[in-house]
């Protein structure tokens, strides 16, 4: 889930009306939760989603949480053609590049001799 910088300001404000907790620095305050991966995941999309913390591991956890096909920690739109690619739900079915995005393209074929 991407924001612009007027909709994380009313995500802001309702992370803070909903009582989540501090916020961390960044483009976008949020503090890691439930809540903030539901949030998240509210959308029939999921193409990437990025977030931004200073901890590491409370990212790990949150994007274990996103139902995204791609999801950035503290980096934004960062692609490297050897990871596969694609998204979730009305985001796309399979993915792209890398060993994922051959085998789309192939097709299994058993042949069986009998000698």
């Amino acid at each position: 889930m991407l924001f612009s910088a007027r909709s994380a300001g009313i995500f802001a404000r309702q992370v803070q009306a909903a009582g989540l907790g501090q916020h961390c620095a960044g483009l976008i305050a949020v503090c890691i939760s439930d809540a903030v991966a539901k949030a998240a995941n509210d959308t029939c999309y999921g193409l990437g989603a990025g977030i931004w913390t200073k901890d590491v591991s409370a990212m790990h956890r949150l994007a274990a949480k996103i139902k995204a096909g791609t999801v950035w920690g503290n980096c934004h739109a960062v692609i490297d053609p050897a990871l596969p690619f694609g998204g979730y739900k009305q985001s796309g079915f399979g993915r792209e590049q890398a060993r994922q995005g051959v085998e789309a393209y192939t097709e299994l074929k058993t042949v069986i001799i009998k000698l």
